[in-house]
């Protein structure tokens, strides 16, 4: 799907919500759960902040349910919603394969969910439009766009006449954003016919100070690496510090437009990155699922790609960053 398709989509669906009109929500215990994959992450929390906002315009409590990345805390928080008869359901799953049989008994108890930024399913094998019929919708950046984005961007760093070594630092393993984004940075390379290698490959679980250790670690041992991509920003940030330790001048890519990455852009630790909107998913996650519960429209494995874009030193003032 092109860029000004996807934006079409999500322009459309934020008319229509413009359209429709606001009041306490039928039937349930008239509240919506947020299930968070970690509250002690950016990312989840700011998709919670935009949702909780959209909720209070529309007069309707939104809970969170911190599932402290832990994929049986979240099974355990699926039951308890069902046992308190939630109205409705945003899924922030801590493993999209594992939420599966979860997002089915939520659907089985007839509670409406939304996927939220995270693909419920297998991301190595399912692209994003094969949402479940069991969701009404999967509300997300396209993370496969942005992998091929940053990777376009990457090739240009790359050295000419000789295979570059690259260094690829991890999200947390079973969120399929690990998946995708790592799938689209390589698919760009290999559009682009850049001859290169992955000399190495480690999560660093989202956490800037793992990152830190895991790049300092990649350094010692491969220190003729040419360029860094790590799958957020938090953790480019954390390798930002490890290469000026180094005194290094290796580039480092990334992704999500935060302040961590933003500010490492700012000050040159970061070549690149790609402004994603966290609250945005929030709020157009809680608009599709107001619109199913008060009977706007009635969907089944819809698809709603939140546009993003590319950032680099000459664009950085447009991307206000929402985490």
């Amino acid at each position: 799907m092109s860029y000004a398709k996807r934006l079409q989509v999500f322009m459309f669906g934020a008319a229509i919500m413009a359209a429709a009109s606001h009041g306490a929500l039928a039937g349930g215990n008239g509240k919506v759960a947020f299930l968070s994959a970690g509250q002690g992450f950016t990312f989840p929390p700011a998709v919670g902040r935009g949702a909780v906002e959209e909720g209070k315009s529309a007069g309707v409590q939104v809970d969170i349910f911190d599932a402290n990345n832990s994929v049986d805390k979240q099974a355990n928080q699926v039951d308890d919603i069902i046992t308190q008869g939630y109205s409705g359901v945003l899924f922030f799953p801590v493993d999209g394969r594992v939420s599966v049989p979860l997002v089915a008994k939520l659907a089985a108890a007839g509670i409406p969910v939304i996927a939220t930024s995270s693909q419920i399913g297998d991301a190595s094998k399912e692209p994003m439009d094969a949402v479940p019929t069991s969701l009404v919708a999967y509300v997300a950046h396209d993370n496969v766009n942005s992998g091929r984005t940053i990777g376009t961007f990457a090739t240009t760093l790359l050295p000419k006449g000789r295979k570059a070594k690259i260094a690829i630092v991890e999200g947390a393993a079973g969120y399929s954003d690990v998946v995708t984004r790592n799938n689209g940075f390589k698919e760009a390379l290999d559009a682009a016919h850049a001859s290169y290698e992955i000399v190495a490959s480690q999560p660093a679980d989202w956490m800037a100070d793992k990152a830190e250790t895991v790049c300092a670690n990649m350094l010692t041992s491969k220190p003729d690496i040419d360029l860094i991509f790590a799958d957020a920003d938090s953790m480019g940030a954390g390798c930002a510090r490890a290469v000026k330790a180094a005194g290094s001048n290796i580039p480092i890519v990334s992704i999500d437009g935060n302040t961590d990455g933003i500010t490492a852009l700012k000050a040159g630790g970061i070549a690149a990155t790609v402004c994603n909107r966290p609250e945005s998913i929030g709020h157009k996650s809680f608009q599709v699922l107001y619109q199913q519960i008060s009977g706007k429209f009635d969907r089944k494995g819809a698809l709603f790609v939140v546009p993003n874009f590319l950032v680099t030193k000459d664009n950085v003032d447009d991307c206000k960053p929402q985490f």
